[in-house]
């Protein structure tokens, strides 16, 4: 038994026939539940979630999840109905660029059942559905359950982002990710794939996708290879979700629908435009004022100058979002703790990654060093709380006790107590050296997703998905007041270090500013337009760091309120910065992001100089001219754009290729372009008047690079057929 690596020409062949409009006579809910039942996988491994075998030929079968269940590096299993376990490796899966799903294949000699496909464009709000998959119900526990949800489609998403166009009914759990969706007649018409609940009125709504977008974009990719494996992760873009199970969190109790917001690791919606936000998940600032630190969804942390504004530093390393991160108290230290599972320890004056802890089994949501710098802790979706040997990366203890997630966790200045915030609606406090549990503290009616302490350890302060702040007396426990003003969720709080001021950031857009003493409101900042999801205030107390769902960083003046400057990445981070370039004489970068933009950046300060939009998808590379007068970009929208590099002025766009432009080079002198596409050709353009001077055609999948020789003689092009074919230019 095995996996295969590549995908034939199988999963739209005759085997495969979709049924067109037909009087169909209904099933029973049992007889659809008879037909699911032999058609649903399981998935474990790095993550957990569910599939559909979608196709067999010969013994090969080609099974169809989403995207978001096998994106974690790893192995996985793949249970069959019959309970037999196939391995594979996360390297084996072929992804669908900004859509939700992704294929792999295993081969095996026994008989599944394929699926009759329905026509999912025949499914209007009313059609009733059923949904299957392996239900895991606190989405970390080995117990799993075969899980069968009647339903219906409520409704019909116009632009659907990442493929989720329908809103459905069936309570689906987490585990049950890229199951399959039948309808009455038991017919295959979409994947299930995402829950998510509106934090103002708490209510959730339950997505799919349906099974014609997988078809029509397997169709578009020509049959043999219906999904690709990108040479990065695919799209995250500021669209429908690609996050594991952990968005979908369980329910509070039995008898209502628990909001499902856990601080850095989930995604919201706004049910007015059925957006889904990511962005800047943590801040952080030094105890000396100059250095902020950023982690995102991008799986990054930034190192900016926090008097500037600059970016001093990128610091990659971490496979999934980076939902924490933490400076100790001598300021040489970070911390970040990510949905990868692991905790990331780095030297912050040079970027260098000294070590990697792992032992968590799920995502981190928060770490917090102590202040005397020999202690980390770390808290995770797990429900565990890990206390780390700083210096050395030793586990020392972990702490159980939460029964659900654990979002946030706070160390006192003396270094004795830790609080941890979790999902369960508690904040527990535990003795730091001993690790025994002192206190639960509960009043909060929803999830805690923010805790923090005052400098001289007296005082607790916890934000809440119920809307509020709660602020407690450390010692003994007592409930001192509850702030109420946020129209929804609190994702952060942060107290100043001489205690008399407190920060709130939140789900509303805003930012909040307390009198710690009297829970007086003092000030509300607007500016971010999505959430606030981190707040942070700087040892002086002069200065207020937010992070936001909107992908930028603001930094204001605490006492006045006055916004001082705003930090703005690719507004698609999640997606990441997909080509550079860099002006010949050292003067000028260019970036190119999956956000739609290019991004012209002065090389020596880091300061950006101009965004320039026109592309209407990704930009997947980006070139300069030697002469640095010209720009090229090339996009998923099929489009070459030359730009004027100096003031940002489009020039011309060319079209001509069928397919996403995945790659251009400008010839030294400047005269020529080339561009190589996923319509396996490349093509070769005047670039001072914009002409088609020829196609170039041999290779026999997606040309994926291209590179022209300093004399102007030569081109180069790589591609996915695994071949590099030299061109002679000067003979075309």
């Amino acid at each position: 038994m095995k996996f295969s690596y590549g995908l034939p020409i199988v999963l739209l062949g005759a085997a495969v026939v979709m049924v067109q409009s037909q009087v169909a006579v209904g099933l029973t809910p049992a007889e659809v539940n008879a037909i699911a039942k032999q058609i649903t996988v399981r998935i474990d491994g790095a993550n957990t979630g569910s599939g559909v075998i979608i196709n067999r030929q010969g013994n090969t079968y080609t099974v169809l999840t989403n995207e978001h269940v096998v994106r974690l590096k790893g192995n996985y299993t793949l249970q069959t109905p019959d309970n037999r376990r196939y391995s594979f490796n996360q390297s084996v899966v072929k992804y669908f660029p900004g859509v939700d799903l992704a294929v792999l294949q295993f081969t095996s000699t026994e008989n599944y059942r394929k699926p009759e496909l329905g026509n999912s464009g025949q499914v209007s709000e009313g059609t009733t559905i059923y949904v299957t998959g392996w239900a895991d119900p606190d989405a970390v526990s080995p117990e799993r359950s075969y899980t069968f949800l009647p339903g219906g489609i409520s409704r019909i998403v116009r632009n659907a982002k990442n493929g989720y166009a329908w809103v459905h009914t069936n309570p689906t759990k987490p585990g049950m990710s890229g199951g399959p969706v039948l309808d009455g007649q038991g017919r295959l018409v979409g994947v299930n794939g995402l829950s998510l609940t509106n934090p103002g009125t708490g209510a959730t709504d339950f997505f799919g996708i349906p099974i014609n977008t997988y078809l029509t974009l397997a169709a578009k990719q020509g049959g043999n290879q219906q999904a690709t494996k990108p040479s990065s992760p695919p799209s995250r873009k500021k669209t429908a979700v690609t996050s594991p199970p952990a968005t979908t969190s369980p329910p509070l109790n039995t008898n209502s629908t628990a909001a499902n917001f856990v601080l850095a690791n989930s995604v919201i919606a706004d049910s007015s435009n059925n957006e889904f936000f990511y962005g800047v998940n943590s801040v952080a600032i030094s105890p000396d004022g100059r250095t902020l630190a950023s982690g995102s969804w991008d799986d990054t942390i930034k190192i900016w100058n926090l008097a500037t504004g600059q970016l001093i530093r990128t610091l990659a390393g971490h496979s999934y979002s980076v939902n924490s991160v933490a400076i100790s108290a001598d300021g040489r230290t970070l911390a970040s703790g990510s949905f990868d599972k692991t905790i990331k320890i780095w030297n912050l004056a040079t970027g260098q990654l000294i070590r990697t802890l792992a032992g968590h089994s799920y995502s981190v949501n928060s770490v917090a060093i102590s202040a005397d710098g020999r202690t980390l802790a770390s808290g995770s979706f797990d429900k565990t709380i890990k206390i780390w040997n700083l210096a050395t990366g030793q586990l020392i203890r972990t702490l159980a006790g939460h029964s659900y997630s654990v979002n946030s966790v706070a160390i006192s200045a003396d270094g004795r107590t830790l609080a941890s915030g979790s999902f369960d609606k508690t904040i527990k406090i535990w003795n730091l050296a001993t690790g025994q549990l002192i206190r639960t503290l509960a009043g909060h009616s929803y999830s805690v997703n923010s805790v923090a302490i005052s400098a001289d350890g007296r005082t607790l302060a916890s934000g809440s998905f119920d809307k509020t702040i709660k602020i407690w007396n450390l010692a003994t426990g007592q409930l001192i007041r509850t702030l109420a003003g946020h129209s929804y969720s609190v994702n952060s709080v942060a107290i100043s270090a001489d205690g008399r001021t407190l920060a709130s950031g939140s789900f509303d857009k805003t930012i909040k500013i307390w009198n710690l003493a009297t829970g007086q409101l003092i000030r509300t900042l607007a500016g971010h337009s999505y959430s606030v999801n981190s707040v942070a205030i700087s040892a002086d107390g002069r200065t207020l760091v937010s992070g936001s769902f909107d992908d930028t960083i603001k930094i204001w003046n605490l006492a006045t309120g006055q916004l001082i400057r705003t930090l703005a990445v690719h507004s698609n981070g999640v997606n990441g910065v997909s080509s550079v370039a860099i002006s010949a004489d050292g003067r000028t970068l260019a970036s190119g992001s999956g956000d739609k933009t290019i991004k012209i950046w002065n090389f020596t300060t880091g300061q950006l100089i101009r965004t320039l939009q026109s592309h209407s998808s990704f930009v997947n590379s980006v070139a300069i001219s030697a002469d640095g007068r010209t720009l090229a970009s090339g996009s998923e929208d099929k489009t070459i754009k030359i730009w004027n590099l100096a003031t940002g002025q489009l020039i011309r766009t060319l079209g001509g290729h069928s397919k996403q432009v995945l790659s251009v080079a400008i010839s030294a002198d400047g005269r020529t372009l080339a561009s190589s596409s996923e319509d396996k050709t490349i093509k070769i353009w005047n670039l001072a008047t914009g002409q088609l001077i020829r196609t170039l055609g041999g290779h026999s999948e997606w040309v994926r690079s291209v590179a022209i020789s300093p004399d102007g003689r030569t081109l180069v092009s790589g591609s996915g057929d695994k071949t590099i074919k030299i061109w002679r230019l000067s003979e075309r």
